[in-house]
């Protein structure tokens, strides 16, 4: 892929990770901002590296989508963010290194239902896909095993996969964080013959 076209696409992607965090902001009725939007192909590697590491433990939120394009995204949290959104979703934080009960689990999936909705919406809206998400799913391991789950049906031959990584925070709810949002590559391929079939 040229850098116009990774251009052109981060011209979609970021608004659409923008408009994730305007989703979490909503959810949780207090502003967040994002104070940073990237937008990339990188080697699979990479993404553990950019988490702190493979064998950090980290949460991912998993939605499959279908319609004009079928495929999946999957939202990453470390776990000190994981456990701050948690406080604020259900009063109380995680208790590191135990599993989710059901009450966390459901609110973490409605986290990523909310985010990932968002997302995708905010594309069908800049290109006229339409993208329906599945109901999501909670995926807790360590960030190589999870990102080798998410990207397994979508490594290239040069082992890399499309990354957007938002940064965010909020100075009244005391949370800062990063998403990486793991789209499918099938889906940026339907992006981008939207893009090529608007000209």
């Amino acid at each position: 892929m040229t850098k116009t076209q990774t251009s052109l696409l981060e011209s979609i992607i970021a608004p659409g990770a923008l408009n994730s965090i305007a989703g979490l902001s909503g959810m949780l009725g207090e502003q967040i901002t994002a104070t940073s939007v990237t937008f990339d192909r990188v080697p699979i590697d990479e993404i553990s590296e950019r988490a702190g590491g493979p064998e950090r433990t980290f949460t991912g939120v998993y939605l499959a989508y279908w319609g004009s394009a079928t495929g999946h995204m999957t939202l990453l949290l470390d776990p000190a963010v994981t456990s701050r959104l948690l406080e604020l979703l259900i009063g109380r934080a995680h208790a590191p290194g135990t599993p989710f009960d059901e009450i966390e689990r459901s609110a973490l999936g409605e986290l990523g239902n909310i985010v990932g909705s968002s997302f995708l919406n905010s594309i069908s809206d800049a290109t006229g896909l339409l993208l329906r998400p599945s109901p999501p799913d909670v995926i807790v391991d360590m960030i190589g095993a999870v990102v080798d789950i998410v990207a397994a049906d979508d490594l290239s031959d040069d082992m890399q996969v499309y990354l957007a990584e938002v940064r965010f925070a909020s100075e009244a709810l005391k949370v800062e964080g990063t998403f990486l949002v793991v789209p499918s590559s099938e889906l940026v391929a339907a992006i981008s013959q939207a893009l090529v079939a608007a000209r």
